[in-house]
């Protein structure tokens, strides 16, 4: 039931309507949705004090500011009971409907996904051969054009793809994908009976949802 919106109305008369509402509603609905009938008697009992400190201070020929200060802090403890009372027994309850929430004056949940942008900008590769007990590729990537060490907005991670062959590819047919990765550096080994081939990478940035964004420049680099 989250929504930017405070389901409470802040106006005196408007949460009067409100909160009676809930109690009719928490009557009729008591046994299908499971709720204690203890539970609707707490929130009449706080019904019957809102009422009276409610009345006491709509009428502006006798009400003091104590009356006021008293009728406040009742809304408060109508506020409260109302708020324990829908997360208890409305919020994560399977067998509350869109009707019934309704007709509890709650509102729907926002059941469309939020748009997630895709990264605008294609990662920039850069290669570099470290020699050792193997063969290491060193990859860092970054946002084209920025050289940003920071990823793009909408960049939750990477694709990284490479191809083996002599030929430099001008084109992205034939990359196979080497891992979904977060980190901006990255290392692939290889062992001694690889060297002399030759490896081609891309990459791609990648949103949360795995939506994959622009292909970045093409690198490649003898196993050495």
């Amino acid at each position: 039931m989250a929504n930017k919106k405070d389901y409470l109305p802040a106006a005196d008369a408007k949460l009067d309507i409100w909160f009676n509402n809930l109690i009719t509603q928490a009557n009729r609905y008591q046994a299908v949705l499971d709720i204690p009938i203890d539970a609707v008697f707490a929130l009449v009992a706080v019904q019957e004090e809102w009422k009276t400190a409610y009345r006491f201070a709509m009428r502006p020929a006798t009400c003091t500011p104590a009356m006021i200060a008293h009728k406040n802090a009742v809304k408060k403890q109508v506020s409260q009971a109302s708020r324990r009372f829908v997360q208890a027994y409305l919020a994560r309850n399977p067998k509350v409907t869109d009707l019934i929430r309704r007709s509890f004056m709650m509102p729907l949940p926002d059941r469309r996904k939020s748009p997630l942008p895709l990264p605008r900008t294609a990662p920039y590769l850069s290669i570099r051969t470290q020699l050792g007990d193997r063969c290491t590729h060193l990859f860092n990537i970054c946002t084209f054009g920025k050289r940003s060490r920071a990823k793009p907005p909408g960049a939750d991670s990477y694709h990284l793809y490479r191809k083996f062959g002599d030929a430099h590819p001008y084109d992205y047919s034939g990359f196979e994908l080497v891992g979904v990765l977060t980190r901006i550096t990255h290392r692939i080994d290889y062992d001694r009976e690889d060297i002399g081939k030759k490896v081609s990478y891309a990459a791609r940035w990648s949103n949360s949802r795995g939506e994959l964004g622009l292909w970045s420049n093409i690198v490649s680099q003898y196993i050495s």
